[in-house]
């Protein structure tokens, strides 16, 4: 897309490609600034991406910390949501890493704030909320479980005003970014194409997906749940207890729900695919640690120092050790003069390491 060369996966190959250019255009943009001002070195090219996917969760921080204040009315709520984010084990993990679940996330949380804003007289918000509907939708077809959601739920509260308004923001907001994704994609694969119909009908009504695995149906709730939130599980279904007992307003509840069942329903599951509920789940355990502190504040402080200790050292343990063999040795490969590297051999199953992303240099790859 910018320099010329790399390599496909057959998602990008096959005649009907089930992946959007929408994703890696995000960081096209940057590659097209290093290379326009020729600052293009591979270190540069290989953590650019990684700088990007920091600014996205710092944004993603920013708006747990907005969401929890606006929906609870409690600073104290609002801290501690920020701060049990700021140390989760697998959203420092799994968010630095350019996944297009870590950009769904940050997507399906601002547009949840601003769903909130939403009234029966039309504004600006709904139009925000349709262009991010179809960004996200187009960045990963399962967004349309939240986005169904949050339709639906527009249509229940507010009627036919809500209706109307949803058909009022699609005109004004949703078609100019289908036709702009859709213009992309196919200038990118040189055909009409839409690759999140072909992704949905592969993965979905085909089930292709099936043959890189496959759990449970309650492995989600009962595996990747607790596996996810760790120290953070208790509290997490004390607060969805509570939240559904003191809030009038729990729809981000149904969010979750929804979204995890219908997931469930997929053959192919991993933990990544349930990112996009964990910032609300981190919010619903700040709500019970912050009901727990007000009325026992030393016991409070004990659960949260624990629960938190708890999560660095698994954050330190998953970054500095588990799996990192892969990019130690990209920047091995890196600093070897190209006229020296002749070849590389990877003993290893499929995508476990990068290649042309961390390397910077065209080298033929062989069978």
């Amino acid at each position: 897309m910018v320099f010329g060369y790399g390599y496909e996966t057959w998602e990008w190959t096959i005649a009907t490609p089930i992946r959007s250019t929408l994703h890696p255009f995000l960081y096209a943009i940057g590659y097209w600034f290093l290379s326009i001002f020729s600052l293009d070195t591979g270190f540069l090219v290989a953590y650019l991406p990684r700088l990007i996917q920091g600014a996205l969760l710092a944004l993603t921080d920013y708006y747990v910390y907005k969401l929890t204040k606006e929906t609870f009315q409690d600073r104290l709520t609002a801290q501690i949501a920020l701060l049990l984010h700021l140390s989760s084990w697998f959203v420092n993990f799994a968010m630095v890493r350019t996944l297009s679940n870590s950009v769904e996330t940050t997507l399906i949380l601002i547009i949840y704030y601003y769903w909130t804003k939403l009234t029966p007289v039309y504004s600006e918000h709904d139009t925000v909320v349709a262009v991010l509907y179809t960004l996200t939708f187009f960045l990963r077809a399962t967004s349309g479980i939240v986005i169904a959601t949050l339709v639906f739920a527009q249509i229940f509260r507010y009627g036919l005003l809500g209706l109307k308004n949803l058909f009022k923001s699609f005109f004004i907001g949703a078609v100019p970014v289908i036709i702009l994704v859709i213009s992309l994609d196919s200038w990118y694969y040189g055909s009409f194409q839409i690759p999140m119909v072909s992704f949905l009908r592969v993965n979905v009504l085909e089930g292709i997906s099936a043959n890189y695995g496959t759990h449970s149906t309650y492995w989600y709730f009962f595996a990747a749940v607790p596996l996810l939130t760790l120290t953070y599980l208790p509290f997490v279904l004390h607060g969805f207890v509570r939240t559904m007992h003191s809030l009038k307003e729990c729809t981000f509840l149904y969010v979750v729900m929804v979204y995890m069942t219908l997931m469930s329903m997929l053959a192919h599951k991993e933990e990544r695919q349930i990112l996009p509920v964990l910032p609300f789940l981190i919010i619903l355990a700040a709500y019970s640690l912050a009901t727990i502190k007000k009325r026992w504040n030393t016991l409070g402080i004990i659960c949260m120092g624990v629960a938190i200790s708890v999560q660095v050292v698994f954050l330190l343990l998953a970054n500095s050790f588990y799996r990192v063999g892969s990019l130690a040795v990209m920047d091995e490969l890196r600093a070897v003069p190209s006229e020296e590297l002749k070849g590389v051999y990877f003993l290893t199953e499929c995508h476990a390491t990068p290649f042309y992303s961390h390397i910077h240099r065209y080298s033929p790859p062989q069978p």
